[in-house]
């Protein structure tokens, strides 16, 4: 940038560089106070899954009932093992979460084709009753696409997670074992 001088001149704060970003990191020296560091820590409380705006009560249990039942099934040992548990839990109560919302989709379409076919002008014109419109009522389809989607990238969230946990998990304790000797080592 130049200045009135026609000199350039450079301005920090317009600089996207990384090294400048880095150094800037350094100078930050963390929380000081007791305050900050407990308002801090409810950071993932107040923005992540475990937000109370994300959760209601009833799956804030159901999650934390889950972390335990995998926690009591994979044992983690470190800190990535833990994350994954909890990255498998988590993945979990979207999957439910979906399938309630599927739910509650088909249920409600059902409920406004049985209050269509209800009608005076519904009963004349397409002699169909309400159970029979109720029972063929469907979401659209463009809704159901959507939620087999997420579906199946949480499907595969989980398999994947399980995967890696149950592998690091092997590849742990088969690091304790003494390794085996080949017939042709003397």
């Amino acid at each position: 940038m130049q200045n009135s001088n026609g000199q350039f001149v450079w301005k920090k704060h317009l600089c996207v560089c990384p090294l400048y970003t880095y150094s800037s990191m350094s100078l930050s020296t963390g929380l000081k106070t007791p305050q900050g560091k407990q308002r801090s820590s409810l950071n993932a409380v107040k923005h992540g899954i475990l937000s109370s705006k994300w959760l209601s009560q009833d799956e804030l249990d159901a999650f934390n009932h889950l972390v335990q039942d995998l926690e009591s099934e994979y044992q983690p040992d470190t800190t990535t093992q833990r994350i994954m548990v909890e990255r498998i839990a988590m993945a979990m109560t979207k999957l439910r979460r979906l399938y309630a919302l599927e739910n509650a989709l088909h249920l409600k379409a059902q409920h406004e084709a049985a209050v269509a076919a209800d009608s005076p002008r519904a009963k004349f014109v397409l002699n169909i009753s309400p159970d029979l419109a109720k029972a063929s009522a469907m979401p659209s389809l463009k809704q159901l696409d959507l939620m087999a989607r997420y579906q199946t990238s949480l499907d595969r969230q989980i398999s994947k997670t399980i995967g890696a946990l149950i592998h690091i998990k092997n590849s742990a304790s088969m690091a304790h074992l003494p390794s085996a000797k080949l017939l042709g080592d003397a």
